[in-house]
């Protein structure tokens, strides 16, 4: 064999290098020390789950290797500036590889040097491989010219094959255990053949095996080894690190099982029904009196001065009344964002704390009438000196304030016994017990957060790999602050009426701004704002029929209300029948199947929709054709098969139609944006068919979201829709079973407010790593959370219902704060993107764990474990769109809804339906699943009895409380009240850990997953 240069010619007596060579180890020996103190800071930084255990020991070892192998030092003399140069790398190595084998070690791990976890493993395998490579060659110089040439050429074409794959993993960012499982650069060749696999688990074994009797070689010519042991451990610790990638392949692909199958941090467990009634705070309680208790204590907080962060007759008392106040307020504290028209209104913005000139010109307005003071709006145009003023000083701010950081978790900032003791005083439970809620509300918090950001990391790895492969980059920059200068350019403001009847300006828009100061020119005095400059949002229940071989359509129920108001009067649409075809007390008798039979008897629908509280309610119809008049039981002369045409005897009567779909359309419209008009299909002729087929009763909570929501305006509204909720139980337990039923209370979207408030978290987040970028909902955000029957199984006797969280427009803008900012931008908007859909699915999972969520996020898992390419296409590419598997239902419903400069990024699996990234050239993204919906729903079984009395008599709770009370007045009605009391919200606690202002939530939330889980398993 070929002889390694002597680093010694003993262990004791190493050969004195030059000092050329002395300073090259000594250099690398710093720069890898460096490298070492990088990792800890960044690893750290990022917030990775496993922080705490690599940053302390990466601080330990450079301690240690410096103390080691400091000048004059025993190790330094013996073994030279290599060993030292080497200590660091070595250290390095070894950490990759024990980290890769931890949960969560391959995605969010180790970070250094501005890359991800997965980067890093692969550049690290990378520059082994090229070790591997000079090993393996210098391992076949005892062969003859010939062979030896043909040999080492092999070695460098294997090692030229390994580090091409490796390389485009780094461009693309693929996460590293995908490289071994059959995701490779090329990816038509069984994973066993593909670049990473050969160099990993063929190239690195053999070098090892050449080393070693390199090694014995070495001892038997008694000459250093040093060198060759160095190189020898570097070969192993990457052969453990690519070993990690072959053997948990879950770390590089989305994991689609329930929470609580081992996945990163183990969750809270659930416990079963009679472990919870041993340790419930509830235990020994008159339901009635602490409901009575709760109300007391509710009321107490929302009554509270500055409960409601909306409230301005409550800020404007608190700022005196005084107009100077008030000005100083918007000035200093209401931050000016540059956004066009009429978004959030004078109460959205006093809750965001932040808004466009118009919207503070409105909030202005609202905050000096509730004070006296007489004013009038103003529109003019700022100069472009003006205008960059105001940009500059909104790019300057921090990008992280206001209410998007009341979204920022900070584990352990708040005493968790101090919330049980605040929760226990006020309701009069044991203070120990709601102790141990809330910790378990913590611990399932921290679990939540780290699978979801081991998602999240895994996915973005993908998604934003194979935007690059495609050729997706983030647009020029120019654009964005220009549009921006213009909004802003674009200027409202006040006049005040002083007490001589004058008028003078009042225009807090400017840092250094004074009362009377006019900063824009052209003012014109506006009695209104123009209708053109609202933001709405507008609701359509379409009724589709096929007459004489044409496809009619007709609008059973419309409603649009401004965004402004949206946040306010929360939006509930349902369709729940027409006629009660049973009496309560029948139903309570009835056995599953005749409950079922009942609902499925269901004939006749109606559409509601309601917006706070005004109600609207549609046309009834039923699934054969026919509308109706709401004050009939007839079909409607307007409908399809109406009388129309036998009228007058001009024809007969007109061909009985046929249904053919019940669809809702979406619309949202606004000043300086493209309208967005999107379907969802609710029920089609080809359902009907099905035998478990369910009639279409459904619910809808829709958030449209004009702003980013403060945890304190969640928690107000999430505590004051709990307290409608136990004033109306405690009022049908008074009444007894033979009262009639009471209404529901309002409605109001709790799972979408908690899902607002983890996204702002994630977004926080992105920001807080990205300091040169800014974060603006300048177009209102839509999401929708459903619940519907989906199948009717009379055989089982049991009913099977859907939830479902759709998010329809995620319209967050991402500014760059100059023009060399935009690939970051891009960055965040995509991972903003992927936090959303990893989010909704985690949400789903956490709030209905006896269920499996199924979600675009399972359709790209399962695409990937069967070696399936992902295609990119452009909404217009119907070709393409059909060979990736999609089906011409889906190609058509892309056409009428995708946005055409979109790109898609699709999967299908062999079975399922096909799911797709839906990416802007802004880098904003959203994943949908066939037909269009949002990408996360869940379907479960659940009790005969709670929804037959939901369908039957539009109730939350009113019955079960009524029942429970029959069947077990020993004190199984005091669960149930406590089960009704948070049956629509879920159970979703873990949002609120550490929020003081939801406790009362928080407790009512987590207390109620504990009664679904063991009312849940009691019944198996």
């Amino acid at each position: 064999m070929d002889r390694e240069p002597l680093v010694g010619v003993s262990a004791d007596q190493p050969s004195s290098p030059s000092a050329t060579v002395t300073i090259v180890w000594v250099l690398v020996a710093i720069l890898g020390h460096l490298a070492l103190l990088d990792a800890a800071v960044e690893t750290f930084w990022s917030g990775s789950p496993l922080r705490w255990w690599i940053a302390p020991s990466l601080l330990v070892f450079v301690a240690l290797s410096i103390w080691l192998w400091r000048p004059g030092g025993g190790l330094l003399k013996r073994y030279g500036p290599a060993g030292a140069a080497a200590m660091p790398l070595v250290g390095l190595a070894t950490l990759l590889a024990i980290t890769a084998w931890l949960p969560a070690g391959q995605t969010d791990g180790v970070r250094m040097l501005g890359r991800s976890t997965s980067t890093v493993l692969v550049a690290s395998l990378a520059a082994i491989l090229v070790l591997a490579a000079y090993v393996t060659m210098r391992g076949v110089g005892f062969l003859s010219p010939a062979p030896r040439l043909a040999t080492r050429s092999v070695f460098i074409l294997l090692a030229i094959y390994a580090l091409a794959g490796l390389g485009v993993a780094i461009r693309d960012h693929a996460t590293f255990a995908s490289l071994f499982q059959g995701e490779a650069v090329w990816q038509h060749l069984p994973r066993w053949l593909q670049g990473t696999f050969i160099g990993g688990l063929v190239l690195l074994p053999l070098a090892i095996l050449v080393q070693l009797v390199r090694i014995i070689e070495h001892l038997h010519r008694k000459e250093s080894v040093g060198i060759l042991i160095h190189q020898t451990t570097a070969l192993v610790v990457a052969l453990v690190m690519a070993t990690s990638g072959v053997i948990l392949p879950g770390a590089g692909v989305m994991r689609t099982g329930r929470p609580s199958d081992g996945e990163g941090a183990a969750p809270a467990p659930v416990l079963t029904y009679e472990q919870w009634r041993k340790e419930s705070p509830f235990e020994g309680q008159d339901p009635v009196a602490l409901a009575e208790r709760f109300s007391r204590a509710a009321d107490e907080e929302l009554k509270r001065p500055g409960a409601d962060p909306s409230d301005i007759a409550a800020k404007a008392a608190a700022l005196g009344g005084n107009a100077q106040k008030i000005f100083e307020f918007l000035r200093d504290q209401v931050t000016l964002e540059p956004y066009s028209g009429v978004l959030r209104g004078a109460r959205g913005t006093l809750a965001a704390g932040a808004g466009n000139a118009v919207d503070r010109a409105l909030l202005a307005q609202a905050l000096l009438k509730a004070a006296g003071v007489e004013s009038r709006l103003v529109r003019g145009r700022l100069s472009e000196a003006q205008t960059q003023t105001l940009l500059a000083r909104y790019l300057a701010m921090n990008p992280v304030q206001g209410a998007l950081a009341t979204s920022v978790r900070q584990a352990g900032s708040r005493s968790v016994q101090a919330d049980g003791a605040d929760v226990a005083a006020k309701a009069g439970l044991p203070p120990d017990r709601v102790d141990l809620v809330l910790r378990r509300a913590n611990a399932r918090a921290d679990a939540f957060w780290s699978k979801a950001d081991e998602e999240r990391a895994a996915q973005f790895d993908l998604l934003a790999g194979e935007l690059r492969r495609g050729g997706v980059a983030p647009p020029a920059g120019g654009t964005e602050l220009g549009q921006l200068r213009e909004r802003l350019r674009d200027h409202y403001w006040l006049q005040v009426k002083d007490a001589q009847g004058s008028w003078n300006d009042f225009d807090p828009s400017f840092a250094d701004a004074a009362r009377g100061a006019v900063f824009a020119s052209g003012a014109d005095v506006l009695s209104k704002i123009p209708d053109d400059r609202f933001h709405r949002f507008e609701f359509s229940l379409v009724y589709w029929t096929m007459a004489q071989g044409k496809r009619r359509q007709e609008v059973l129920l419309k409603a649009a209300s401004d965004t402004a108001d949206a946040l306010f009067a929360p939006l509930d649409f349902r369709i729940q029948p027409v006629e009660v075809t049973a009496a309560p007390n029948a139903v309570i008798e009835m056995d599953a199947a005749q409950k079922i039979e009942a609902i499925r008897n269901v004939k006749k629908f109606q559409g509601i929709l309601r917006a706070g509280s005004k109600v609207t309610g549609g046309r009834p119809f039923d699934l054969k054709g026919h509308t109706f008049d709401q004050e009939t039981a007839g079909p409607s002369a307007n409908s399809i098969g109406g009388l129309m045409g036998g009228m007058f005897g001009l024809g007969g009567e007109e061909a009985p139609a046929d249904f053919t779909e019940l669809q809702v359309v979406l619309r949202l419209t606004g000043p300086g944006r493209e309208p967005m008009t999107q379907t969802r299909a609710l029920v089609r002729a080809t359902d009907l068919q099905a035998p478990t087929f369910a009639p279409p009763l459904m619910e809808w909570e829709i958030l449209v979201q004009p702003q980013w929501i403060s945890a304190d305006l969640a928690g107000y509204q999430v505590l004051g829709h709990l307290l409608s909720m136990q004033k109306a139980i405690a009022q049908t337990v008074k009444a007894g079973p033979r009262s009639k039923p009471l209404p529901p209370p309002p409605p109001l979207p709790q799972q979408l407010l908690q899902l607002a408030v983890l996204r702002q978290g994630a977004v926080a987040g992105i920001l807080a790593k990205q300091p040169d970028v800014r974060a603006l909902v300048d177009e209102p955000m839509l999401t929708i959370a459903g619940y519907r029957i989906s199948a009717l199984r009379a055989q089982e006797g049991r009913i099977d219902v859907e939830r479902t969280i759709d998010i329809v427009e995620n319209a967050v803008r991402y500014i760059p704060k100059d023009d060399h900012s935009q690939a970051a931008a891009f960055d965040a908007a995509v991972r903003q993107g992927v936090a959303d859909c990893t989010l909704e699915h985690r949400f789903l999972q956490e709030a209905f764990p006896q269920a499996t969520v199924e979600s675009g996020m399972t359709v790209l898992a399962r695409a990937q474990l069967e070696r399936r390419a992902l295609v990119l296409a452009a909404p217009r590419e119907a070709d393409k769109l059909r060979g990736a598997g999609m089906t011409d239902a889906d190609v058509e419903w892309i056409r009428a809804n995708e946005r055409p400069a979109a790109r898609l990024l699709v999967a299908k699996a062999a079975a399922g339906p096909a799911a797709w990234w839906s990416v802007r050239p802004n880098g904003s993204a959203v994943l949908r699943v066939s037909g269009g919906q949002g990408q996360g729903h869940t379907e479960h079984e659940v009790d005969v009895m709670l929804i037959s009395l939901k369908v039957m008599f539009g109730m939350i709770c009113g019955y079960e409380v009524v029942k429970a009370g029959q069947g077990d007045p020993s004190g199984m009605k005091g669960w149930k009240i406590a089960f009704c009391a948070v049956a629509a919200g879920g159970s979703l606690g873990f949002v609120m850990a550490g929020l003081h202002s939801w406790s009362w939530a928080l407790i009512c939330l987590e207390v109620g997953e504990f009664i679904i889980s063991g009312i849940s398993e009691s019944g198996e």
